[in-house]
């Protein structure tokens, strides 16, 4: 009996030949793995500001006003975007 050697391939192709594909390597007793593309970074924001997901940041001087009118001892800032980060770390460090 013969040893049957395999080799890998990876290969883009239409998604509309995707199914006719699968077929043809599975009949030939391979296998497929999908593999999903990773988006960089900039591709993902621009993704982000087509779809509305982008929201407006507080500037550093924005945080520091209204820290300055609460009547507190601890302020405790919890941003609900990445992007807020940068602005209370800052005005942290300003306090």
């Amino acid at each position: 009996m013969e040893a049957t050697t395999l080799k890998t391939f990876e290969i883009s192709i239409p998604e509309k030949y995707a199914s006719a594909i699968r077929s043809l390597v599975k009949s030939m007793g391979g296998s497929i793995k999908v593999r999903k593309e990773k988006k960089c970074g900039l591709d993902e924001a621009l993704e982000d500001v087509k779809a509305g997901r982008v929201y407006h940041a507080e500037s550093t001087e924005d945080m520091l006003n209204a820290i300055e009118e609460v009547n507190a001892d601890n302020i405790f800032i919890l941003p609900n975007n990445k992007n807020i980060i940068l602005a209370a770390n800052q005005a942290a460090s300003l306090m």
